[in-house]
Order: structure tokens, then C-alpha cells, then sequence
């Protein structure tokens, strides 16, 4: 399984593509600016399920949705939780169980 922060994808876009904007409005915009303009906003997480669906998986999958739920609670912001499925061969209790714990 591989995770990677929406907020990390876009911080690494707006450090390649744009270095010196952030330098060139420091002066303009503090840090306290910048995260009132993102308060509010969604933010997510991307997860990539291998081949096959087992207990492990299942449990990290789920302290994963508690966290991103308890994170949106407190931010009072809306999170996206997107999945990348692989084609592959599991049990149906577990696939059963991958989807208790999305709905």
C-alpha cells in the first residue's frame, strides 16, 4: 500500500514549479495568510490497494479513515479518500470487510 499526502503533492508542485513565487510575495503574504486561505478547503489522501486484500490492509485502512475523520472534524474541513485498485484475487469476507470500512 502506498499513501501520499494531497497537501505533500501540492507542496512539492508549488516548490518545483514555482521557487521564487514564495520568496517574491515572503514579503507580501506571512505563513498565517497562506493558511487562512487554505482553512476550510478539502484535503486527502490517495492509498494504492496491491493485488490482494487481507487483514493487514484492512486494519491500516481503517485507523487511516479514523484519522482522516478525526482530522476533518477538528479542521472543520472535508476529506477525500481515494483509492487505487489493482486487479487480484482475495476472500469475500475480506473484500466484504475492506468495504464495511468505507461506507
Amino acid at each position: 500500500m502506498r499513501l501520499i499526502s494531497a497537501t505533500a503533492l501540492l507542496q512539492a508542485g508549488i516548490i518545483v514549479l514555482m521557487p521564487s513565487l514564495s520568496i517574491a510575495q515572503d514579503d507580501a503574504k506571512t505563513a498565517e495568510a497562506v493558511n487562512a486561505e487554505f482553512a476550510g478547503k478539502p484535503f486527502g489522501q490517495f492509498v494504492t490497494i496491491g493485488d490482494q486484500v487481507d487483514d493487514e490492509l484492512i486494519s491500516e485502512l481503517t485507523n487511516l479513515t479514523r484519522e482522516l475523520q478525526a482530522k476533518a472534524v477538528r479542521e472543520k474541513r472535508r476529506a477525500v479518500l481515494v483509492l487505487e485498485l489493482s486487479a487480484g484475487s482475495s476472500r469475500q469476507g475480506q473484500i466484504h470487510d475492506l468495504a464495511k470500512v468505507l461506507v
